[in-house]
């Protein structure tokens, strides 16, 4: 068993499971991202106990599990088996994650911090993101034409 999710990346890139090990990469990123930010506790986040998913990689909290009585890292976890996976379902390759940090200096206390994330965005949500994706992608394009035909119009002249 790895004994971080360093080594379960590496773990996942020896027996060739890319998109396992990207999963694990940007799921951590993305936690890390958030506590960087300090949450204020007022911004729209799922908190409770993380898991890993050994089928496809995915760190994050468990379908079903954000905010609940069940899935805070002080409720007795060992009681509750983990999962299933919030990206794939998987229910029997998923262990809970144990986020921590240093208390003290030596390095020997550490405290034990919940696993945030922004929640999904709905169907709604995720098709006027993708709209304003391409508008703006568009707007580039638009005016990298706008530039070069600017330029061709000054070459010529």
């Amino acid at each position: 068993m790895p004994r971080n999710l360093h080594n379960a990346a590496e773990l996942f890139l020896r027996v060739g499971m890319v998109d396992a090990a990207q999963n694990v990469k940007r799921n951590v990123a993305d936690l890390l991202d958030i506590y960087s930010n300090d949450p204020d506790g007022k911004s729209n986040f799922h908190v409770g106990r993380g898991v890993v998913c050994w089928a496809c990689g995915h760190c994050g909290i468990p379908k079903g599990g954000a905010n609940q009585k069940g899935n805070n890292i002080k409720d007795d976890l060992d009681k509750r088996t983990p999962g299933p996976c919030n990206k794939c379902g998987e229910t029997e390759q998923v262990n809970w994650l144990k986020v921590t940090q240093p208390v003290d200096a030596t390095n020997t206390k550490k405290e034990e911090l919940p696993w945030i994330e922004t929640p999904p965005l709905s169907e709604e949500e995720m098709k006027k993101k993708k709209e304003a994706q391409l508008l703006a992608k568009r707007k580039e394009v638009e005016e990298q034409v706008k530039r070069a035909l600017e330029a061709r119009e000054r070459k010529n002249l």
